[in-house]
């Protein structure tokens, strides 16, 4: 067992007088169990991260600017959703998280129906719905569940690069920094402190694909198997297309050195895929099948995709994306991608909407801090990827399915709406992490820096503009 050393103990301790403080500035008498529901949160992913055989100083350091951050944003949005704008009975919530929160309502008093918020998956409600039970309606708690996945995500992500990095010292510098650019990541860390289920799906995923390499090569099952089987469960309820999506990382895993005595694990990964697959669609709104007719047919649907201010000119600019058939969507890809990788602009408009989480209006004018983290995501399939410079096979085989995956959103929604990327965005940080490893660790490497900041410039102007002035890019 590792000990903390002092100056862990000194982060910790900096982290939590941070948090404190701002704790007992808005929220006063309420502050103090708010106070330890974070703290635990906090320490449980720290305790564990810094006690592994994988923990590095960067990511020691990622978990503790991830808690802060997330912290102060969870605390700014719930004094404003619990004093400002409403109260810790009736709180201020909008769009989905309104929803979730009725609907919990809803199955805790057993009143489901018609004038019930229509919700596609019933998991988090469920969630929810078992705080009231056990007579707990105050929304800061199951934030701060978010907040420790998050967390849980971040030392997941590093014991990932593990599993794909053979070389010992580089998967040491690697992981540090793939943790540190998913910590700094304005929009995926963003989800965590609302009432959203982006967290259980995002930490479920990546959950999956360390389950998967761990099964893989045989290590500890008595362990893995169970967590895989519980990601999956988490996804079936949350939303079950991303079961799918494992299924690609799945064979992309097994197809590397297959043995005969990878066949059985195999099967009974793919039998319990397909019987959560089965729960998670049956105990949906989706229930009908039709959300395939919807991303498949060619026919139109009623939906769209188009409702923010500065998506409308992407409206215009590739048409009624609803209607087009498939083979054009796969010729707009390109364009998709690029605008889901954009999106969200800073500035969109000068004055946010009325009640919007504070988290929400400032990450939106944050967005720099993405751009400068996705660059060295970008930078590895410019760079090494296509040239097979990568880590190694095992490596460019989580690149290559995690590229695929990013691009399956783009696909489905013309890139419009870019959250629902953000649970792939942790595993591109892998990459991102493998790209600034060989800058610091190459010198020849470093002229790199110039173009990654032209690029950089070149974005953060781009996105202004286009958040500043939507109407003109058309």
């Amino acid at each position: 067992m590792k000990r903390i050393s002092h100056i862990q103990f000194l982060d910790i301790v900096i982290a939590l007088i941070v948090v404190t403080t701002l704790s007992f500035t808005l929220l006063g008498g309420r502050a103090f169990p708010i106070i330890i529901s974070l703290c635990i949160a906090y320490m449980i992913p720290y305790g564990v991260y810094v006690r592994s055989s994988y923990a590095v100083q960067w990511g020691r350091v990622a978990l503790s600017v991830a808690f802060v951050t997330m912290s102060v944003f969870m605390l700014l949005n719930y004094w404003q959703s619990t004093v400002v704008l409403g109260s810790v009975e009736e709180p201020f919530l909008l769009y989905d998280a309104r929803s979730f929160y009725l609907l919990s309502h809803d199955l805790y008093h057993g009143s489901v129906g018609q004038n019930s918020p229509i919700v596609p998956y019933w998991g988090y409600p469920l969630f929810l719905s078992c705080w009231l039970r056990v007579g707990i309606s105050d929304i800061a708690y199951p934030i701060i569940v978010n907040i420790g996945l998050m967390l849980s995500l971040l030392v997941m992500v590093g014991r990932c690069v593990w599993w794909v990095v053979d070389n010992h010292a580089m998967a040491q510098r690697v992981s540090g920094y793939a943790m540190m650019l998913t910590a700094l990541i304005p929009g995926v860390l963003g989800m965590s402190v609302l009432l959203a289920k982006e967290p259980f799906i995002m930490f479920a995923m990546v959950l999956s694909v360390n389950a998967l390499y761990a099964i893989k090569r045989q290590y500890k099952l008595y362990k893995y198997f169970p967590l895989l089987l519980v990601a999956l469960f988490v996804l079936a309820a949350c939303r079950v297309t991303y079961i799918y999506i494992i299924g690609l990382y799945l064979l992309a895993i097994w197809c590397h050195e297959l043995k005969s005595r990878d066949i059985v694990p195999f099967l009974m990964i793919v039998v319990a895929m397909g019987v959560m697959s089965f729960v998670g669609i049956y105990y949906s709104w989706w229930g009908d099948g039709g959300f395939i007719v919807q991303y498949v047919s060619d026919e139109s649907h009623h939906g769209s995709f188009f409702c923010g201010e500065s998506q409308q000119p992407l409206q215009q600019l590739i048409g009624d994306y609803d209607t087009h058939p498939l083979w054009l969507r796969m010729i707009l890809l390109p364009v998709s991608v690029a605008v889901q990788f954009m999106i969200p602009f800073p500035f969109v408009s000068a004055t946010p909407d009325y009640g919007l989480p504070i988290s929400m209006m400032i990450y939106q004018r944050m967005s720099y801090l993405w751009y400068a983290a996705a660059i060295p995501m970008l930078s590895y399939y410019l760079f090494y990827w296509w040239r097979k410079k990568g880590g190694g096979m095992i490596f460019d085989l989580l690149a290559t399915v995690s590229a695929v995956a990013y691009c399956i959103p783009a696909f489905i929604t013309a890139g419009s709406v870019s959250r629902y990327a953000y649970c792939f965005v942790p595993f591109l940080s892998v990459m991102g992490g493998y790209v600034i490893h060989r800058i610091v660790e190459n010198r020849g490497e470093r002229k790199a820096v110039g173009v990654f900041v032209s690029v950089y410039i070149v974005l953060i102007s781009a996105a202004l503009f286009i958040g500043a002035n939507p109407h003109w890019i058309v």
